[in-house]
């Protein structure tokens, strides 16, 4: 009988570690496990907030599947969606939030960098602090 492992539930370690498939899998190989650098971890954000200031720009009309709404929802969906409250970048200034609630819990100096990205104002602003604190930290060491 085989007692082998069937799978593997990651969940929210991904979002601490978005290597932890590279490793799982050099893992299974039999290979060492590397380990991100700072300055990849780093640069890893400023990848995401790319990929999230390019998300659905140019994308063909159709693309995403959009469930059917009931009628008033549909009026309340239409009206927020035409208040420019939010715009582009406050979306993608709030996805970093998030994600680096997760990303960076138990990194040294982590408390002080969540504090500064949860005050960040604009995507510039963000992408400073975490050139700050990720790659210009690794230069300087």
């Amino acid at each position: 009988m085989n007692h082998g492992v069937a799978g593997v539930l990651v969940g929210r370690g991904a979002l601490r570690n978005p290597w932890i498939f590279a490793q799982a899998s050099a893992s299974a190989r039999g290979e060492t496990l590397t380990h991100a650098s700072r300055a990849e971890r780093g640069q890893f954000l400023l990848d995401y907030i790319d990929l999230l200031l390019a998300e659905r720009v140019d994308e063909a009309e159709g693309f995403r599947h959009e469930a059917p709404s009931k009628p008033g929802i549909a009026a309340a969906a239409e009206h927020a969606m035409a208040a420019p409250a939010r715009g582009r970048e406050r979306w993608v200034v709030n996805k970093l939030r998030a994600l680096c609630s997760w990303y960076t819990k138990g990194f040294e100096g982590g408390s002080q960098l969540r504090v500064s990205i949860n005050s960040a104002e604009s995507v510039a602003h963000l992408k400073e602090i975490i050139d700050n604190f990720f790659v210009a930290a690794t230069v300087s060491n």
